[in-house]
């Protein structure tokens, strides 16, 4: 459903038109944020929330929720992070890995 969405929201885009903050960032970093997450079908959810979901069972569903949550948020780009600092280096002075 949303395999098209940097095609159809990205492409195409100029400096000078009015931006978003996310459409800025793809042109001076070519960080596509969760529009690229949506598109490549959220991997980082699978591939880091769901198994940090699957072995916390012993955990209230409070904490579970939490913990996987962390752990996506630690490797997730995160373009409100890096429009706030300014830098996409940001991403890895708050300890995010870089692959």
């Amino acid at each position: 459903m949303l395999a098209n969405l940097l095609a159809t929201d990205l492409d195409g885009l100029k400096h000078g038109q009015q931006l978003t903050a996310g459409e800025r960032q793809y042109l001076a970093y070519g960080q596509t944020g969760i529009r690229g997450e949506a598109a490549r079908g959220f991997p980082t959810v699978f591939k880091y929330g769901l198994p940090t979901w699957r072995a916390n069972w012993g955990m209230n569903q409070n904490d579970r929720q939490l913990t996987s949550f962390l752990k996506i948020a630690r490797h997730t780009d995160d373009t409100t992070l890096v429009k706030r600092a300014g830098d996409p280096a940001t991403s890895v002075w708050v300890g995010r890995p870089t692959s």
